[in-house]
């Protein structure tokens, strides 16, 4: 076959595919008729002949349906090899019949046949000259065959029709050429129309998105003043709809102060705009606007005035803000925080109360330059607020511009709050209590060791530490002990380490050290971090004194190396897979990863296996994390995490186990039992509702609704009780069976939440026809709130699109003051994560709550 993209060869075989039937038929038919002519002379021969006319039919049915079964799967050549094994059998099996029936019932009969299998080649040449090989390759056995035993027929006009049959195949192979261009041709034309279609329609929506969200009112009207497109800030604007507005004619406003402007640049074709600022009327929703109107011509390519187009801004809030400017020469001099108004254009104080003057005075006589710089950024137009420190105080300027030339600055006092900001920026990258680096600030210097071994052809390693026996210690002596002991081996960590080489706490007991610049081949550097670890654990297995005892330890350590063009986060998690294999081959001991490795530590068969017994030997079990009101601090709910606590491998992390079940089935049985344990524990709990995740391959399933439904009519869960959680991607697959699936859920008492908000699919689509109260904030968004501006503007955005839909929003992993203050500040009602509690199990979270009424 001619190359072809791989797309066109995927639409030829396709092609090919679906003339199957059809030709089976035929062939089929066509067999039957050969069978009733030959029938009396040929008797067996012909039913045998004629059976394997009908295998070779039965085959290509077999991989007609085969295909049509894994059209998406099954490549293209080997699709094309499997038709082209049953065209050729065809082929052959008529050719056999052929050279067994001719002669033996008269020339008639000779040419009857003859015939048949020119028809059947021309048919042949028909459907499959999208597949050329494959139609020559029939017609050649087919008519080949019967020209060659026409031709040494011993009778004259037999091999007259032999002659006429090679002209005839000659005909068909070129034919068949001309018919496989113009399908490829024509398939190739369907293609580029549908590009250039898709293409059209996506520019089309990208002028009809801007259009409707362009901050201003827009309208188009025709000569004859009848508007004919209006987008939808004009259409919130006034307060109307899009469906009352085309097509009104504006000649019929009853406020009839704004017309003037709209019929300027008609009457006077387009020589003219129109302008009108002021109060008006609405004619369709009867409400006043204050507003800045311009009017201007459209006109076509000749130059001809076909209609115009309006701008329309609200300037309710502009006319407030001059109302609140005029009002600030009245308060100024009595406010006890500084405030000035300055001209941008002489760097000159035009009014300022005591508080300011102090400020302004004082630091052109001890710093004017600074003072000059802090009035330029003032005057850039780039900020909203400035800080400015004068001695020991700092202010924060809020900057209202007035015009080009004035503006207004409200300071006030905000040293404690940047004293607590700087601090929230220290805990953010250094640990409080051991003062080591975090997450954030090895992410940095991982990316860093990368170029440099890049650049220096030297390789990195990663150590992954975890105490064993930890928790045995921090339960029976207490956490300060624990919290003690931690500092100590921070200590011992740090002190170990080469200059350069840096050690981090993730948190509890587990420890990271990177391993830079690592000179030699990879085996010598496995080698020299094998090294390192040893010498740790030598370093943990000396004795730590602590309230006049020795205590003793182990560690378990795993190891990655790498250089360059790694994802930091895959570095991670293959040291701890490493580190895991050392602690369960033993505690105490040191592994270095490869691939086999994390193959051998998870093996699914086998997981999978544990996991069915896990469920039947009771070894999963429930924690509960709390989710708290912000205003008024109260537990309102909780959200319900699963766990397995292996007997071998310890604690399983449900990012393994819960794909491992989604992928074998066992979700439905593991959703299953979770709703029905917290259905039982919940009834304990003195709270509104417990959030349950439900999985995408839970929900999808048919019977889903069947079996929610047949526990809630059995009594084994309330409703009323349970929220449950989903992915953004639950409602993208099939946005109608969801709805429907979420209107039955909703009947029988559920509530909704959307988990892990903003970092899927995302679409206002689906939650403003979806009645979804929750909207979560995934923890990558919180994390950096006080750190990354950009995380901050979209945990906003959340909050203001939840807010908008009337939904509620719930922040996740809030582990600090700064984090909880922002949330509590935009508004956001909820929030979870270890600074109010880590996940508990039911007993010691009814404990929690009774210590917190």
């Amino acid at each position: 076959m001619e190359r072809y993209e791989p797309q066109i060869r995927k639409d030829l075989i396709d092609l090919v595919y679906d003339s199957i039937p059809f030709s089976i038929i035929v062939n089929i038919m066509a067999g039957l008729v050969v069978l009733v002519v030959y029938w009396p002379k040929s008797g067996k021969n012909a039913v045998i002949w004629y059976g394997i006319v009908v295998g070779a039919m039965l085959y290509r049915l077999g991989i007609y349906l085969y295909y049509k079964a894994h059209q998406d799967e099954i490549p293209v050549v080997r699709a094309e090899v499997l038709q082209w094994i049953g065209m050729f059998a065809s082929a052959v099996v008529w050719v056999s019949g052929l050279w067994y029936f001719l002669g033996k019932q008269g020339i008639a009969y000779d040419f009857l046949m003859a015939f048949v299998m020119g028809g059947m080649a021309s048919g042949a040449i028909t459907t499959l000259s999208s597949e050329r090989i494959t139609a020559i390759t029939y017609v050649l056995i087919t008519l080949g065959g019967t020209a060659l035993w026409l031709l040494i027929s011993p009778h004259g006009i037999e091999v007259m029709m032999g002659v006429m049959v090679v002209i005839y195949l000659a005909f068909l192979i070129s034919s068949s050429g001309r018919i496989h261009k113009t399908i490829v041709d024509a398939m190739v034309l369907r293609r580029e129309n549908e590009h250039w279609i898709r293409a059209l329609r996506a520019h089309r929506a990208e002028i009809e998105l801007i259009f409707d969200n362009v901050p201003v009112g827009i309208f188009f009207y025709d000569k004859e003043f009848n508007v004919v497109n209006v987008n939808q800030h004009f259409v919130q604007l006034f307060g109307s709809s899009r469906e009352r507005l085309i097509g009104f004619n504006l000649e019929k406003l009853k406020d009839r102060r704004i017309v003037p402007a709209i019929r300027m640049p008609i009457d006077y074709n387009g020589l003219e705009d129109g302008y009108y600022e002021g109060v008006y009327h609405t004619t369709t929703s009867d409400i006043d606007v204050y507003i800045r109107m311009k009017t201007t011509a459209l006109k076509d390519s000749k130059n001809r005035l076909v209609g115009a187009i309006g701008i329309v801004e609200d300037i309710s809030q502009e006319l407030e803000h001059k109302r609140q400017i005029e009002s600030f020469a009245q308060f100024y001099i009595q406010n006890p925080n500084p405030v000035m108004q300055i001209s941008c254009h002489s760097h000159s104080i035009l009014i300022e109360n005591d508080a300011a003057r102090m400020i302004h005075v004082g630091l052109e006589n001890t710093d004017p330059k600074r003072w000059e710089g802090f009035l330029e950024n003032v005057c850039s137009g780039e900020h909203k607020s400035l800080d400015l420190r004068y001695e020991e105080t700092v202010y924060q300027f809020d900057i209202v511009i007035l015009d080009k030339e004035r503006v207004n600055l409200y300071g006030r006092n905000v040293t404690k709050e940047r004293i607590a900001r700087e601090r929230a920026d220290y805990l953010a990258y250094y640990d409080e209590l051991t003062g080591l680096p975090r997450r954030k600030l090895l992410f940095e210097h991982v990316k860093i060791a990368m170029l440099r071994a890049e650049r220096n052809h030297t390789t990195n390693a990663l150590l992954f530490l975890d105490l064993d026996n930890f928790k045995q210690i921090n339960d029976s002596m207490g956490h300060d002990v624990g919290d003690y002991l931690l500092q100590q081996l921070a200590k011992r960590l740090t002190n170990l380490m080469r200059t350069g080489d840096i050690v981090t706490r993730l948190g509890g007991d587990e420890f990271v050290i990177l391993l830079s610049d690592i000179e030699g081949d990879a085996e010598e550097a496995a080698m020299k971090s094998e090294i390192v670890a040893r010498k740790i654990r030598e370093e943990v297995a000396r004795p730590f004194a602590i309230k006049g005892r020795k205590l003793h330890f182990s560690v378990s350590i795993g190891i990655t190396l790498f250089t360059h063009d790694r994802d930091f986060f895959d570095l991670l998690k293959e040291a701890d897979v490493a580190m895991y294999e050392a602690k369960s081959a033993g505690k105490n001991g040191v592994r270095i990863f490869d691939s086999k490795l994390e193959k051998s530590t998870m093996n699914k068969t086998e997981l999978l296996q544990e996991l069915h017994n896990a469920i039947e030997k009771n070894q999963l079990t429930l924690l509960y994390q709390p989710q708290i009101e912000i205003s008024t601090g109260k537990c309102v709910g909780a959200e319900a995490l699963l766990r397995w606590e292996h007997p071998k491998r310890g604690l399983v992390s449900p990012g393994i186990f819960i794909p491992l079940a989604e992928e074998s089935g066992l979700i439905h049985e593991l959703g299953q039992w979770v709703l029905r344990r917290v259905a039982q524990e919940s009834m304990v709990l003195p709270l509104d509702y417990v959030a349950v995740n439900v999985s995408i391959k839970e929900f999808v399933r048919s019977d889903f609704i069947e079996m929610v439904k047949e526990m809630a009519e059995k009594g084994e869960i309330d409703p009323s009780r349970i929220e449950l959680e989903m992915t953004e991607s639950v409602f993208i697959e099939n946005f109608k069976e969801t709805n429907k699936k979420l209107q039955e859920l909703r009947q029988m008492g559920f509530r909704f939440s959307i988990d892990d908000f903003g970092t899927g699919y995302s679409s206002l689509a689906y939650l403003k026809n979806l009645s979804i109260k929750t909207l979560k904030i995934d923890r990558g968004f919180v994390e950096d709130i006080g750190i990354n501006p950009n995380d901050e503007v979209l945990s906003r955005t959340i909050i203001d699109i939840a807010a908008h839909f009337g939904m509620k929003t719930v922040a996740e992993g809030v582990e600090n003051e700064t984090q909880l203050a922002f949330l509590k500040k935009f508004g956001c009602d909820l929030a979870q994560g270890y600074y109010f509690s880590k996940p508990m199990p039911i007993e010691t979270f009814m404990a929690w709550l009774g210590e917190k009424a």
